[in-house]
């Protein structure tokens, strides 16, 4: 599908594990909040953080994911954590955020200001 970009897109996560397969609760942040089963559609990619819930930010993963159907969204391609790496991070137990969100890293290596202009321009934007 396409890269989208998601607006208020905050969903908890439990045990993601290491698994490039993390299973969705359907759960926003609060009532304010997107998730992701409502938001994409199958195929569809969004740049994302997860991130302890409890805001220790001890553990962190910045990457690109895709959202498979259901509950499912799979993690591609990190882009940086909280291990200075580029792989998966192996998250302990317990609860995370899942976020939409625009990194400078990316956005600064992967679209020119056409291709962000293009991107306004067609409305791939969800408010």
């Amino acid at each position: 599908m396409s890269q989208r970009f998601i607006n208020r897109l905050w969903e908890i996560i439990s045990n993601p594990g290491n698994s490039s397969t993390i299973t969705l609760s359907n759960t926003p942040k609060d009532a304010s909040y997107r998730v992701v089963s409502s938001s994409l559609s199958t195929g569809d990619t969004i740049l994302y953080l997860i991130r302890s819930a409890d805001g220790s930010q001890t553990v962190w993963e910045i990457g690109e994911g895709r959202y498979n159907g259901g509950t499912a969204f799979i993690r591609e391609a990190v882009v940086d954590n909280s291990s200075s790496s580029t792989s998966l991070i192996n998250f302990p137990a317990g609860n995370y955020d899942l976020i939409s969100i625009h990194p400078a890293s990316y956005i600064e290596n992967q679209v020119t200001i056409s291709q962000l202009l293009g991107i306004i321009n067609n409305t791939y934007f969800t408010y």
